[in-house]
């Protein structure tokens, strides 16, 4: 390493590590203060582009300040090993948030965007798009009070916005987080990073990103062709509420010019459609990095066996559905109801996300016919009926999407679920504003 790395900060243990470079935690001798310090991999430290990243960082972050974007202190190195000194943040990657816990509630989750979109407006506002944006270029820390607070790291690929664009670059990026125009080969812009932090919403509120699955060319093509999933489809049972899912789907518009118009705008229409009842104050749970609403979690009235698992980071899922096909099969052989619904759920999360929507309705359909079967009448199978509803309508089948969440509605009236009738309304409410209404939700 630089002798003037050594000279002025003193190294400690590894704290992170990617692709292209190792974090350590350091401190700076001056001060005492404890920093994190970005290098090269051993076999990078020439790599002319992993060069040009960090000093792409570098100079970045010499142009912002702001509560929100981790602080660059810093750069130096000599003879092709540079050296990226930042400000210390005691944060967790929000992809492994995601990963470990699953969806979020949409009051944690509108928090957390809302800061990253902070973060943008400053960095645009000082000419700089990040580029990059995506869960695992996000930390998140709990304050003194339990408020999440989201730091955006990682200005490797920013464009300066009054700089010349080289347009024939190698695409670079995230492919799940990518811009339809940028996967053309345009250039990075407000309207991207706009698209970029839509992605990590939707993926906040259902527990996956609405293009992913299968290889790089594949969800690169998706971006362009396909029309996300909305979130209360991909996610039946989150109870997203109406006005997000619109803020949502209007982040992830193919057209850059009918998305939002900054940042700010995104936030501000963001914040707008939480419902009043919503908007407390999102917290850390003490002694875990799982995000709560804390209003939220002691509603809760289903058993833990009938909740699917959160949602899993999605790179093909045809070893998990094989897993999950055996667990349903030994539950059906024995009538274990609950885990039989369990099982449904899971299996339908997984074949969602691989964009096999029309195989996860005929799952779900055989399931509830089993249950009725075999008279299985269980609380949680409401949650099934409801899922169903949400899948027809995400197929284009309204009518039979409004028959499905009316049978929900009555199995959890049936089970005494007031959160089971309370999402049963929100879904029909929805179903209404996608096809006209037909008939008042029921009370």
């Amino acid at each position: 390493m630089p002798d003037d790395l050594h000279t002025n900060y003193v190294l400690g243990s590894v704290i992170g590590s990617g692709g292209m470079g190792i974090v350590y935690s350091a401190t700076q001798r001056s001060l005492g203060r404890r920093v994190a310090i970005k290098v090269p991999r051993t076999e990078l430290m020439t790599n002319s582009f992993v060069l040009h990243r960090f000093k792409t960082e570098a100079r970045a972050g010499s142009r912002l300040a702001h509560r929100n974007i981790a602080r660059v202190i810093d750069f130096g190195g000599a003879d092709g090993a540079p050296f990226l000194v930042m400000e210390y943040v005691g944060g967790i990657p929000l992809e492994t948030i995601v990963i470990e816990h699953g969806p979020m509630t949409t009051a944690v989750a509108a928090e957390i965007v809302v800061q990253i979109l902070a973060a943008l407006d400053a960095a645009h506002t000082a000419g700089i798009i990040h580029a990059d944006i995506k869960s695992a270029n996000v930390l998140v820390e709990p304050l003194a009070d339990g408020l999440p607070l989201a730091h955006v790291i990682d200005f490797g690929l920013a464009e300066f916005i009054d700089e010349e664009f080289v347009s024939n670059r190698i695409l670079s990026g995230t492919p799940e987080y990518l811009a339809p125009e940028v996967v053309r080969g345009g250039r990075p812009t407000v309207a991207s990073d706009i698209y970029a932090a839509g992605i990590v919403l939707y993926e906040l509120l259902t527990g996956a990103t609405p293009f992913s699955g299968g290889s790089s060319e594949q969800i690169l093509s998706r971006h362009l062709d396909d029309v996300a999933v909305p979130p209360s489809f991909r996610a039946p049972d989150q109870s997203i509420p109406v006005a997000v899912e619109k803020v949502v789907m209007r982040s992830l518009l193919k057209d850059p010019a009918a998305r939002f118009a900054s940042a700010a705008e995104f936030a501000a229409a963001l914040r707008s459609a939480l419902p009043v009842e919503q908007v407390r104050s999102p917290r850390l749970a003490r002694g875990t990095i799982k995000l709560e609403h804390t209003a939220e979690a002691a509603t809760r009235d289903w058993h833990p066996l009938t909740d699917p698992l959160p949602a899993a980071p999605v790179a093909g899922h045809k070893f998990e559905i094989a897993q999950i096909r055996l667990l349903l099969a030994d539950a059906i052989a024995s009538s274990n109801g609950d885990s039989i619904v369990a099982s449904y759920l899971e299996l339908v999360h997984l074949l969602v996300d691989d964009h096999q929507l029309a195989e996860a309705v005929q799952e779900l359909e055989h399931g509830l016919g089993l249950l009725a079967r075999d008279a299985l009448a269980l609380p949680a199978t409401w949650r099934l009926q409801l899922c169903l509803a949400g899948l027809y309508s995400g197929l284009g089948d309204p009518l039979r999407a409004r028959v499905a969440a009316r049978l929900g509605h009555d199995l959890a009236v049936n089970a005494s679920s007031e959160l089971g009738k309370q999402r049963a309304k929100e879904l029909l409410t929805r179903l209404s504003r996608y096809a006209g209404p037909k008939s008042p939700p029921p009370n």
